[in-house]
Order: structure tokens, then sequence, then C-alpha cells
């Protein structure tokens, strides 16, 4: 692979991770955001379970600014992506209300709303990487060449562990015993929605326009473009058909 194929592959990586990974991370600092000053209050949130709290925040937040460091106006990344959080967080509420619901069932009395969250958290967190890791995994898969290493500061994993460390303290012995028995037909079909918001096309297009629309003119054109993932998924991606989608 020529320098310029290779230099080709780390924008269109850079991109494919601002899309989507971006706007997971958005999504899920979103939540804290919304859930922060309750959780703050449970008794079962101190000491060393604040901290695993206080350092997913902090964590989270110093990636979505290093991806903000990669694009020319950072507020048409977070405009992008808040298109997304008010499409999508009808469905992750929602999500969140029948899992308490479903932790009340198997017996969780006052602590079924922070189990929730917690459980929550570390899901939206599992999105963030496991899509990073999707989108390395399939650029190594079609073009042979490994990012991972080049884009390491691009994935929250940091934030992920802090969320799942959070969620095993605050849950502490129901941790493993309700894991096996969480799970609904119900509730999977809302944590269905979550994930395929994300990659929802109308919404990608929306997305685009609210974010260009306090734009000058002349920078419209060069914002209001996005990858397709129809096309980077097709099993025969080849690199020099990479292209970018313009927004109607």
């Amino acid at each position: 692979m020529t320098e310029t194929e290779v230099n080709k592959v780390m924008v269109i990586t850079r991109g494919y991770l601002q899309q989507y990974v971006y706007v997971e991370m958005v999504l899920a600092e979103c939540f804290m955001q919304k859930i922060e000053k309750s959780i703050l209050k449970k008794k079962c949130v101190r000491f060393e379970v604040k901290k695993k709290w206080v350092d997913c925040k902090k964590n989270l937040r110093k990636v979505i600014k290093y991806y903000d460091a990669y694009v020319p106006n950072a507020d048409f990344n977070n405009e992008f992506a808040m298109t997304f959080y008010d499409k999508i967080s009808e469905d992750l509420y929602k999500l969140r209300d029948k899992l308490a619901v479903r932790l009340q069932n198997l017996g969780i009395g006052e602590k079924s709303g922070v189990y929730a969250n917690a459980i929550i958290l570390y899901n939206l967190t599992n999105l963030c990487l496991g899509t990073y890791e999707n989108i390395i995994r399939k650029l190594f898969e079609e073009l042979h060449v490994n990012l991972m290493q080049a884009f390491k500061d691009f994935a929250p994993i940091l934030a992920f562990e802090n969320s799942y460390d959070f969620m095993a303290l605050v849950m502490d012995k129901d941790f493993k015993r309700l894991a096996d028995h969480l799970m609904t037909k119900e509730i999977l079909s809302y944590f269905d929605k979550v994930r395929k918001g994300v990659f929802d096309e109308q919404t990608l297009n929306e997305a685009a326009i609210n974010a260009t629309e306090d734009l000058k003119d002349d920078e419209k054109d060069l914002q209001r473009t996005y990858i397709g993932i129809s096309d980077f998924m097709k099993s025969g991606y080849p690199l020099e058909r990479t292209t970018t989608k313009k927004v109607s």
C-alpha cells in the first residue's frame, strides 16, 4: 500500500470513528449528566463507588475532547451527535425504566433504579468500545492495515472499565446473582432500538442538516457530508471506492 493510500485509510478511519463512536460517547455522556444528581444521592454511591463514577465521567470527556481536536468545528460535532441523542433518548429511558421494573420483579426494592442506571451506563460504554473495535477490525480484514495502535486514543477503554467497576460495586452481591435473569424479549428489543438508532441513515441526514444550520454558506458543503455505513459494511469494500455521501 502506498503512502497516499495509507493516508487515505487514516482519514477514512477517523471519519468512521467520528461518525459513530463519537455519537455513542455523547449519548453515554448525556445519560450520565441526566442521572448524575439522582445517582450521587444514593447511599450505595460513596467513596470508591463514587470515584468510579467520577473517573468514568472524566475519562469519557477526555476521549470526546480528543475527537473534537481533530475537526475544524467542535460545535458541529456536538450538534451532530445531539440530534442522535434527541432521537434515541426516549427509547433509552424507556429501556432504563423497564429494566428497573424487571429488577423489582426479581426482588430488588429501592435500589432497582440505581442498578438499572448502572447497567445502562455500562452497556452504553460497551456499545462505544464495540463499535470502535468493529470498525478497526473491518478495516483490517478488508485492507490488511492494523490501525489499533494508531487510533488507541480514540477508544474509550478507561471509561468502559470504570463503568463496569461502577456497576459491579453498586450491585455488589446481586451482580452475579442477577446477571442471567435480567433480559426479557421486551428489554432486548429496546436495547436493539438504541443500537440501531446510531446507524439510522435518516437520522444521519437530519443530524448533518441540523449541525450546519449556523455555518456560513461556503462551510456547509464541506461539513454536510457523511460516510455511508452500508458502503463500509459491504464485504467487497475496495479502497478506491471510498467516497462520501452528501445530504440532500
